[in-house]
């Protein structure tokens, strides 16, 4: 009548990638946009790692990081 184990997890594992995959897909996004409000002026520190991080699977995970001298250009 209802789910067997192996089915919840199942449905559990495909939950889990999805929300996986939106997360990266939103992070890779706020990197390109972080990429955008950098001032590519020395030290490139910021830059380098933002531009490298274009490559998808990078950018899901940097594009949630505060890296170099962010904090310096918005006045923190």
């Amino acid at each position: 009548m209802g789910l067997d184990m192996g089915e919840k997890f199942s449905i559990g594992g495909i939950i889990l990638i999805i929300a996986v995959m939106i997360l990266s897909i939103i992070g890779w996004v706020k990197n390109i946009s972080k990429l955008i409000d950098c001032d590519f002026e020395a030290p490139y520190k910021t830059e380098v790692i933002r531009t490298v991080s274009l490559i998808p699977i990078v950018g899901g995970v940097t594009g949630w990081m505060t890296i170099g001298e962010e904090n310096k250009s918005k006045g923190e």
